[in-house]
């Protein structure tokens, strides 16, 4: 089984994402430790920028989808 070229590459890149993403989680919740903020409402705006990215992604992945819907019917 052969592996597609650019496979390790975006291996590394989702991994290195991933652990750039917790470290700023890691260093945010520190912090806000020091800085006496409370942790509740921090993890409110989190949880709140987490679904607005997650709302435009799918939105993103629905025009996508439709955009290749329309390319199909209309024979390109």
């Amino acid at each position: 089984m052969t592996r597609a070229p650019g496979s390790s590459r975006q291996r590394r890149l989702v991994r290195t994402i991933v652990l750039g993403s917790l470290a700023v989680v890691a260093s945010i919740a520190w912090l806000s430790g020091q800085l006496g903020m409370d942790r509740a409402e921090l993890l409110d705006f989190a949880l709140t920028s987490v679904l607005l990215v997650a709302g435009l992604v799918v939105l993103a992945v629905f025009g996508a989808v439709a955009l290749r819907l329309l390319k199909r019917l209309l024979g390109r």
